[in-house]
């Protein structure tokens, strides 16, 4: 199998740039494989991501691991009006406007969750779906992706693992 590492790039020491690597060979299987890896000590009950990118990663560990798959959407992009979503708004890595919401029956009392995400810059995504999933009881456990610029190896006490 190909050396996904090798595909990656980056700006300078703060900005990795994944790019669509995924579409090359076999670096999906690859990238889940070693992600899947980053799990096999942690206890959780579910995964869970944002959208867009977290979505190629995560699902795939998702069906791996055998555990549920939890997706928090754009706002707006939930098609349901009858107050069955929970949502926040913050301020992404670029400092523009931004927000994440779910279906709010998915999110229960006492569930452990593990968070996927492609990269973590500031660290804003994973704040917003902690909030939302402590809120009502649960936990992110802990957060692995492929890089983390953020500098640190927790964010809001919660453990971030990085492959890079």
């Amino acid at each position: 199998m190909r050396d996904w590492k090798s595909i990656i790039k980056y700006s300078d020491s703060e900005k990795i740039i994944l790019g669509p690597f995924w579409s090359s060979g076999d670096n999906l299987k690859a990238v889940a494989g070693d992600l899947y890896e980053l799990t096999k000590n942690i206890e959780y009950d579910c995964i869970a991501t944002a959208e867009s990118k977290g979505i190629v990663f995560a699902a795939p560990v998702a069906a791996m691991a055998g555990k549920p798959f939890l997706l928090f959407r754009k706002l707006g992009k939930i098609s349901l009006n009858n107050g069955a979503t929970v949502g926040i708004e913050f301020s992404n890595w670029r400092n523009s406007p931004d927000g994440i919401e779910i279906e709010s029956y998915l999110l229960k009392e006492g569930m452990k969750v593990l968070f996927i995400d492609d990269k973590i810059e500031r660290g804003c995504t994973l704040k917003a779906a902690n909030t939302l999933i402590s809120e009502r009881g649960g936990k992110i456990v802990a957060c692995i992706c492929i890089g983390n610029t953020y500098g640190t190896d927790k964010i809001d006490s919660i453990p971030v693992y990085s492959l890079l």
